[in-house]
């Protein structure tokens, strides 16, 4: 082998000793870090230990490295639509998505129920909701239906609440008018 060949192989040698000295310890390991990186991904279910919503994967990242602890973001719940108003050519139902909007799932049951109607002009229907644990992200549906009479009169509001333990979290509130 000639002294040329020998320093090459010398220089090709010290440069891997040196990639492998170098090489970040955590790789391929399973620590804090990868876990808080691996829940980074879906950034929306998590909030800072200050309750602030991160606004990408990347801040949450930056922020479980330095460190951060990351909670789960809290249950909560949408409803759509917020309300709806019955008019004679509209129909007679409305169909209303619930929505968890939080990071966990709900600790108990949901309930649907009826508040403000003491008339009776509307009813529940077809309620998927009621009894349901919602994941997050999932939905459930219900259907109010404007039973109302002929007489000319105005309904409502009634409000139809969503709640966990008793707690309402979201709230949909319905009107009718009758044209004579």
């Amino acid at each position: 082998m000639s002294g040329r060949t020998r320093i090459a192989l010398a220089a090709v040698v010290a440069a891997l000793s040196l990639a492998v000295a170098v090489a970040p310890a955590s790789a391929g390991k399973t620590g804090p870090n990868n876990v808080n990186a691996k829940k980074c991904q879906s950034y929306q279910d998590w909030v800072d230990a200050n309750g602030n919503a991160f606004q990408s994967s990347a801040a949450c990242a930056a922020y479980a490295a330095k460190g951060g602890q990351l909670v789960a973001k809290p249950f909560g719940l949408s409803i759509s639509p917020e309300s709806h108003f019955f008019l004679p050519d509209q129909g007679d139902s409305v169909e209303v998505t619930v929505t968890n909007t939080g990071g966990v799932a709900n600790s108990a049951p949901l309930a649907v129920s009826e508040r403000g109607d003491t008339l009776g002009e509307f009813t529940l229907q077809s309620d998927n909701c009621t009894g349901k644990t919602l994941a997050p992200g999932g939905t459930c549906t219900f259907t109010v239906h404007n039973g109302q009479s002929a007489a000319c009169n105005t309904a409502g509001p009634t409000f139809y609440d969503v709640t966990v333990n008793g707690t309402v979290y979201a709230s949909m509130d319905v009107g009718a008018e009758i044209v004579c």
